[in-house]
């Protein structure tokens, strides 16, 4: 699954995060076929939501930097 990063990240009250994903390709000869927005909701702990909590947490402060891991 690949997080569109110039997409607009909601974050719901439950916690969940709806990011929209790159559609999967198509075989599709028809050219006038109109491109549809895909989206996914992710839960904690689930694959990719990690990612996208970090995307969205910069997306709320463009201004700060990439959190960094630090060793505990």
């Amino acid at each position: 699954m690949d997080i569109r990063t110039d997409a607009e990240i909601v974050r719901n009250d439950d916690g969940t995060l709806t990011v929209q994903v790159e559609p999967e390709r198509r075989d599709v000869e028809d050219e006038d076929v109109a491109t549809t927005v895909e989206t996914v909701t992710l839960h904690p702990g689930e694959g990719g939501y990690d990612e996208a909590l970090g995307l969205w947490d910069l997306q709320q402060d463009p201004d700060r930097g990439a959190a960094v891991s630090t060793a505990s």
